[in-house]
């Protein structure tokens, strides 16, 4: 069992680590910005965004997932440019990839 909400798992500390759900952001902001394509063409709300420091962090993000009895959706976002809106994940977790830029990880 998971949940987004609270960030919570049944899985060890070592296989999810603490400070992945720091990098978990549901705050209006940050939903209203994961929301939209850049065109708004297509709007639809993740339950979060994750601000990735590390790939690690996306991979922790994805064993997260795949170990939920329903596993939810992870969509890559760089800055909103698809066809048909497969930069959203409706009740998933948008993963922020410029954040890695940021951290000169490109």
């Amino acid at each position: 069992m998971c949940s987004l909400g609270k960030f919570t798992s049944p899985l060890p500390n070592d296989i999810v680590p603490l400070d992945l759900a720091t990098r978990l952001r549901s705050d209006p902001h940050s939903i209203n910005m994961a929301s939209n394509d850049y065109g708004n063409l297509v709007h639809e709300s993740p339950s979060a965004v994750l601000y990735p420091s590390s790939i690690d962090d996306i991979v922790n993000l994805i064993k997260f997932s795949n170990n939920c009895s329903t596993p939810f959706g992870i969509s890559a976002r760089g800055r909103g440019h698809s066809v048909g809106g497969q930069a959203m994940a409706r009740g998933g977790v948008v993963v922020d990839m410029p954040s890695l830029s940021q951290m000169g990880l490109e």
